[in-house]
């Protein structure tokens, strides 16, 4: 099955946005930071895992249509 370009690289995107609200998280973790900012970062990590999730999801299901029954 092929992955058409466009909305594979929004949830690359996404996904790399998770990762560097991620290592934020960690360096806050490592440092004592502020619990509401690090709540912050991982609502954030949370809510892009979830869109591109979401993304890849609708993209697999639209590349194969028989996927849906």
């Amino acid at each position: 099955m092929q992955i058409k370009p466009q909305p594979a690289s929004d949830a690359l995107i996404r996904i790399k946005r998770a990762r560097g609200q991620l290592e934020c998280a960690i360096e806050m973790m490592k440092t004592n930071g502020g619990c509401p900012e690090l709540l912050t970062h991982l609502t954030a990590v949370s809510h892009s895992l979830d869109r591109a999730d979401e993304d890849l999801q609708d993209l697999f299901l639209s590349a194969a249509p028989e996927a849906k029954a």
